[in-house]
């Protein structure tokens, strides 16, 4: 929905000096493509990225908000975040101005336990799930929830599981059509 990755990156370059770019994010496990060398090193990047301005910038990917909005004319819309609980306030206000017709739940993430994306979407009845991360989407789609995977240098490996789409326009077509 976000350009996390960007946004993350831009400060890791400007911030530690690194010179990391959006392909060389070949996998979510962000300590193994460079960001830090440990996942202790990696969360604590990304906690000091939450604290910092650069990610009051992060921005929609592109044609997201308008699709997202579409959408939930005639859906009910829900996010399923990892994100860590210390931008759990952050994240509600923004989505909740963004979006005031969706709920954000949050499931498990690196330090944190909780539910996995598929068992909230299992325990919430969504039929249709968009993600970006492949491990996360291939047990959303075993759960038998339709899933899109939004291609992303880092879920290469989802071994065509999970219908691969390119951008927000081609999930509000697929979406809208049932196809």
């Amino acid at each position: 929905t976000v350009d996390f990755i960007p946004t993350l990156l831009d400060f890791y370059n400007s911030r530690y000096g690194g010179d990391l770019r959006f392909e060389d994010i070949t996998s979510f496990r962000l300590w193994e493509v460079g960001l830090g060398k440990t996942l202790d090193e990696a969360i604590m990047i990304i906690h000091a990225f939450y604290a910092s301005e650069f990610y009051e910038r992060i921005s929609f990917v592109k044609d997201a908000r308008e699709s997202i909005l579409r959408l939930c004319e005639d859906n009910e819309g829900s996010f399923i975040s990892a994100r860590y609980s210390v931008v759990k306030g952050r994240t509600n206000r923004f989505l909740g101005n963004e979006f005031p017709k969706t709920q954000v739940f949050y499931s498990k993430n690196y330090s944190e336990p909780g539910k996995t994306k598929a068992e909230i979407c299992r325990e919430l009845g969504i039929e249709i799930m968009v993600e970006d991360e492949s491990n996360t989407a291939v047990e959303c789609h075993e759960s038998g929830i339709r899933t899109l995977l939004l291609n992303k240098p880092r879920n290469q490996e989802s071994n065509g599981k999970v219908e691969r789409v390119y951008n927000w326009r081609e999930i509000l077509e697929k979406i809208k059509k049932g196809n």
